[in-house]
């Protein structure tokens, strides 16, 4: 998410920031050569003992790497060493490991201590927000975000996550309101930083629908562009907003002059995949190999994707990673292994039009499922029954096409046990005629993995554990 801290501060705070030696480490690390960073600052700490850059820049290194223990440690031995030139950097970088480690209280107390002693700053509440706030209910992220306002009132950022806080909430008219004066006002390219910008065009992709959509997202490519020259994760935001406008060529020759300036990383592997497929002379290929994972939400979706992933397909697990919106038509064509409910709901229709799909039910018993999809829709949005998902607020959401789903499948039923009952026996009457090697039962969450997916798609059994991304603890 926005503002989590990333190395925010590290090259104005450090005391010996003007060091030929330090400039030269903190350039490596600002161009993601984590090594070659590491054994610089390590140089550093032996020619300067006395003066915290060293140690401080490998402290930087160990958050970069996701080495989260040894980022705390490191910055804990930067406070206790040098406890009279410490800069909020160090104290916040400390907060952030304690918040990676899962140590949460102790993450919140000490961004709220370091927010104290700052209070015209706003930085340690956006952070704290950044990696705290996923889990919390929507009225205690909307107080935080007003202690934010308050700081920072003109702050995009925050607006911006207020709005899809309160789209979460049902509040999508407000919600649309907001975004929408964040993105026309009168500010130039020069203001906006490239996260504000792709913070924008998660709420814009997540609000709006319709025309206005689309001249949003026209607007924030425009300024996106302007800042492409001068900024690397401007021009990759450049590319995935052409694609979102439905702009391959355009976006097709980003991508290729990414490549050829030596940017690399998953998200440009991802839209020079999508350009390539999208300009083969194949397309729309109907007859090409589709796996479709139709389990309902928390039932291990997530678990399967990278399952599928690590196979080697290209997968889009409930949002398109590129274009920041919920699976399309086109989608289909440009990706091999799709999951979650934007395709469980409509998987009839799958199977009539993909003849050579393949299709993996994960299932998961009754009660571990209504506790767990309870708790998700009640953190999330705030509801307590399926039935409320019928307000128009949480229909609207990705242009409609999420309330598609969960009508079809959650909303018209009084009950969560309802609404699972009746899938799985549509799941089964349906695939009870059908061919054996084109659907699987998988009880993800009850411990199969590899030995039953590989066997059904005729693949190798990789050498590493099977995913288990959001599979809650079984109960007794």
């Amino acid at each position: 998410m926005a503002h989590d801290g990333g190395a925010a501060g590290h090259g104005g705070d450090s005391p010996v920031a003007g060091s030929a030696f330090d400039a030269h480490a903190r350039a490596l690390l600002e161009q993601g050569q984590l090594a070659e960073a590491e054994a610089a600052y390590r140089d550093l700490q032996a020619r300067h003992p006395d003066r915290p850059a060293g140690l401080s820049g490998l402290a930087m290194v160990a958050m970069q790497s996701g080495q989260w223990q040894t980022a705390l440690e490191r910055f804990e031995e930067c406070l206790a060493g040098f406890p009279s030139r410490s800069p909020p950097f160090w104290r916040l970088g400390r907060a952030r490991a304690l918040a990676r480690l899962g140590r949460r209280e102790e993450a919140e107390a000490a961004y709220e201590a370091e927010a104290g002693q700052s209070p015209g700053d706003a930085k340690p509440l956006i952070q704290l927000y950044g990696t705290l706030a996923f889990p919390w209910p929507a009225p205690r992220k909307l107080a935080l975000l007003d202690r934010i306002a308050a700081i920072a009132p003109s702050d995009r950022w925050c607006r911006v996550t207020r709005a899809m806080v309160l789209a979460r909430s049902g509040r999508l008219r407000e919600a649309r309101g907001l975004v929408e004066s964040v993105v026309m006002e009168d500010a130039g390219a020069g203001t906006w930083s490239v996260q504000e910008l792709k913070t924008t065009f998660q709420a814009v992709q997540f609000c709006c629908c319709d025309h206005p959509r689309i001249v949003l997202l026209e607007r924030l490519s425009a300024l996106a562009k302007q800042r492409a020259d001068e900024e690397q994760g401007a021009a990759i935001l450049h590319g995935q907003l052409r694609l979102a406008l439905g702009d391959h060529e355009e976006a097709g020759r980003i991508v290729a002059g990414l490549r050829s300036r030596g940017v690399a990383g998953e998200m440009v592997a991802g839209m020079a995949e999508i350009c390539a497929r999208r300009a083969d002379a194949s397309y729309p290929d109907y007859a090409a190999p589709k796996v479709f994972c139709i389990g309902l939400s928390k039932t291990a979706t997530s678990s399967l994707d990278e399952a599928l992933e690590a196979l080697g397909l290209r997968t889009v697990h409930w949002l398109n990673r590129s274009t920041e919106t919920l699976l399309s038509e086109s989608d289909l064509f440009l990706f091999d292994g799709f999951s979650d409910i934007v395709v469980s709901w409509r998987f009839e229709h799958l199977y009539t039009t993909f003849p050579n799909a393949r299709f993996i039910y994960t299932t998961r018993r009754t009660t571990d499922w209504v506790r767990s999809i309870t708790a998700h829709y009640e953190r999330l949005h705030g509801l307590s029954s399926p039935r409320d998902l019928q307000k128009s607020g949480f229909r609207e959401r990705f242009n409609g096409a999420a309330g598609m789903a969960e009508m079809n499948l959650y909303a018209r039923h009084a009950t969560w046990e309802e609404a699972y009952g009746e899938f799985d026996r549509r799941v089964r009457h349906f695939f009870a005629d059908k061919p054996a090697d084109t659907w699987l039962e998988m009880a993800v969450c009850e411990g199969e993995g590899w030995e039953k997916l590989c066997g059904f798609l005729g693949r190798p059994v990789p050498d590493l554990p099977f995913p288990s991304s959001n599979v809650a603890p079984r109960t007794a």
